[in-house]
């Protein structure tokens, strides 16, 4: 009797759940890089996030290329589009606190109410100095979203948007980025996001009107026919034939 061999208990469902999830690659991990610019339209989710007056003061776009799985959420393609989120320490992400570390801790906010004022992202913040939630889809105005990014669903061709304006008045700002062409509308956001409307610069002019780059193809005419009449003489006069 003593010495019968313990029975084999299988492992519990959780346990073999758990190694489960831990062999299958992540959601996460299975999605494709984020891009920098636009979706194409109907393609992926492009997330806009428009800094406006704090930190580096301008506008990033990504696309988080689909197709967007079932389920996905504003929260999940903010950070899918490669965008760090920290929530606040009561609420956790449940309040968008700081997207890529702005507003930085040590930067004061120039509120009316409290022109020194610093966020710490342990409660909610102030909705003179948040970030607000915008969506859209293309070709189509923003709007200003009142839902959680946590509870609200994205598919492929939303466009996502994140701004940050202190004290905005009674609306937020919405961000520099125009759903409908896909193109940013302010320069102030660099040249790589500036809008291209398909102008040309008109060409210089030389003397007399005359376009500078006819002045230099005529120059180089001059320089070579001046080289050959010179290289001719010397033959002649060399005796050559």
């Amino acid at each position: 009797m003593g010495n019968e061999v313990p029975p084999v208990r299988s492992a519990p469902a959780w346990t073999l759940g758990m190694l489960l999830a831990l062999a299958l690659p992540s959601a996460a991990a299975a999605q494709d890089e984020a891009e920098e610019g636009a979706c194409e339209p109907g393609e992926g989710v492009t997330v806009v996030v428009d800094y406006q007056e704090v930190g580096p003061g301008e506008v990033v776009v990504r696309c988080v290329p689909g197709p967007v799985a079932e389920g996905t959420t504003a929260l999940d393609a903010l950070r899918a589009a490669g965008f760090e989120v920290e929530g606040v320490s009561r609420w956790g992400d449940a309040f968008v606190c700081r997207i890529d570390g702005v507003p930085a801790p040590e930067e004061e906010l120039a509120l009316q109410s409290d022109p020194g004022y610093r966020e710490t992202c342990l409660d909610t913040p102030p909705t003179q100095a948040s970030w607000a939630s915008w969506r859209a889809a293309a070709e189509e105005p923003w709007t200003y979203s009142t839902t959680g990014a946590r509870a609200r669903s994205v598919t492929d061709g939303d466009l996502e948007g994140w701004t940050f304006a202190v004290d905005p008045g009674v609306d937020p700002s919405m961000p520099r980025f125009d759903p409908e062409t896909l193109s940013a509308t302010t320069t102030s956001v660099g040249a790589e996001l500036a809008a291209d409307d398909g102008s040309e610069e008109p060409e210089a002019e030389g003397p007399w009107g005359v376009p500078a780059s006819v002045w230099a193809t005529g120059a180089v005419v001059l320089v070579l026919g001046g080289a050959a009449l010179a290289t001719a003489r010397s033959r002649r006069a060399g005796g050559d034939v």
